[in-house]
């Protein structure tokens, strides 16, 4: 796999999130990743199947929280609306998700689709499984929070 970051996070995190996100069975060629400069786009996703590979520009920090809300063009084929991207994370995790799900599409040719469209390349699979992956985003995330509330709690405990 090779990856092309020119984006202001860590190698370590971005493998993270891409092994969080990646579906079973799936194998990346390549996969280039950059911070968006556009703000009419706080990202963008794009995969080619033809050369099996996925590019992703994400916006910076300060553009999040976001409400999705698409276009009645995009619903029609199949995309997903009306959901919150709090932070960047979330946003990595969803376009991640989503791309990753078509490359596994290729991948899954006669595999059952997701969702009212069904065509090789899905959208409305691809966006159903990159909003099942920023929920569980959210629970790893939220059960970490409370790890550590709990620890702090024990560690004000034993002081008293």
């Amino acid at each position: 796999m090779k990856i092309f970051s020119k984006i202001d996070i860590s190698t370590k995190h971005l493998n993270e999130l891409i092994k969080f996100c990646i579906p079973r069975g799936c194998k990346i060629k390549e996969l280039h990743i950059r911070t968006s400069k556009n703000k009419s786009y706080a990202w963008y996703g794009y995969y080619a199947p033809d050369s099996k590979i996925i590019r992703i520009g994400i916006g910076k920090e300060s553009w999040f929280p976001m409400i999705v809300d698409r276009v009645d063009k995009d619903v029609k084929e199949g995309y997903k609306t009306d959901f919150l991207l709090s932070s960047r994370d979330e946003c990595l995790v969803y376009v991640l998700s989503h791309e990753l799900r078509h490359l596994w599409q290729g991948q899954n040719k006669k595999a059952p689709r997701k969702g009212k469209i069904k065509s090789t390349y899905s959208e409305s699979d691809a966006d159903i499984y990159a909003l099942y992956k920023l929920r569980q985003w959210r629970r790893k995330k939220e059960k970490a929070a409370l790890e550590l509330l709990k620890l702090q709690y024990l560690m004000l405990e034993q002081t008293y």
